[in-house]
């Protein structure tokens, strides 16, 4: 069990100097465009967001996988 703890902990401080470090990168330079999308998890319910079609669809199929692997987990 305090593997998956300690994994979770590595990813979001992964993502957190990820998201820092991207604000350097000047991906929203002067006329660039910036598209992502998210999925914040409450339990097995997912919230969607995203700026375009593209990326809305990532977010959704990223979604169904980690229902997936909460509800296996669950049933386990």
């Amino acid at each position: 069990m305090i593997d998956i703890v300690v994994a979770g902990l590595v990813l979001i401080a992964a993502g957190v100097v990820i998201a820092f470090a991207s604000s350097f990168s000047g991906a929203s330079g002067e006329g660039g465009e910036l598209k992502g999308g998210a999925v914040v998890m409450i339990g097995p319910i997912p919230l969607i967001f995203g700026t375009d079609a593209k990326w809305t669809g990532i977010a959704i199929a990223l979604a169904v996988v980690l229902m997936l692997v909460y509800i296996l987990g669950v049933l386990r």
